[in-house]
């Protein structure tokens, strides 16, 4: 920060001024979110959700509860592993189920925080707002084509366990080839005992030996 300790000011009398439930939603009303923007959220919105709150089982309802979200986006990014879109949401008011503190910071994927339509307030300048959207939107490509390679990579990388565990259980024929052509490895007697051996496998050699024993 530029100046911490103008920010801790700030940040102590925008406290005492949402510590109060009623000056927080009189301020910030529910009608001034009026503008749906659900599955487009960016950075410095203001927004109003609903989260959905599970409850334990218990002899008298099972039903989840709900909790109404008023806050600011303070921050959006995604994740470098799995890349999942998460944005952190500063609370400034909250009613129903388990709400929570003014100023609190929450943290919430971005599949929570549209499940249930996402509201916003106009920016004094639009144009700021598309400007931050494209940018959004240009960093979510690229996680997308991220995310796409590194799911790309793991199924090949399934295949070729797959592929080596079977080679080694005996079920796929060795790829190393004897003199006259044929691979080297022996029918295995357990599994093909009785069953003519499929032509171009190289297995002759351990259907006779196992057509001996059986006489």
């Amino acid at each position: 920060l530029s100046d911490p300790k103008a920010e801790l000011i700030n940040r102590i009398q925008k406290h005492a001024e949402l510590r109060d439930f009623t000056s927080a939603k009189r301020k910030y009303p529910r009608g001034s979110f009026c503008i749906n923007c659900t599955g487009d959220v960016c950075r410095q919105d203001t927004v109003l959700f609903k989260q959905q709150i599970p409850q334990k089982h218990n002899n008298e309802s099972n039903y989840p509860g709900y909790r109404l979200v008023a806050g600011r986006v303070v921050k959006e990014s995604y994740g470098v592993k799995k890349q999942q879109h998460t944005f952190t949401v500063e609370v400034i008011w909250s009613s129903g189920m388990q709400p929570l503190p003014p100023m609190t910071q929450l943290l919430v994927k971005g599949r929570v925080l549209y499940r249930h339509k996402t509201y916003r307030q106009k920016w004094p300048n639009e144009a700021e707002r598309v400007a931050a959207v494209v940018e959004k939107h240009a960093r979510g490509d690229e996680a997308r084509s991220v995310r796409l390679k590194r799911l790309e990579n793991k199924q090949s990388g399934r295949r070729l366990e797959s592929k080596q565990k079977r080679r080694a259980l005996g079920k796929w024929p060795s790829t190393r080839r004897g003199p006259q052509g044929r691979s080297s490895r022996p029918l295995p007697v357990s599994s093909r005992r009785g069953k003519r051996p499929r032509s171009g496998t190289g297995w002759s050699a351990g259907y006779k030996q196992a057509k001996k024993r059986k006489v």
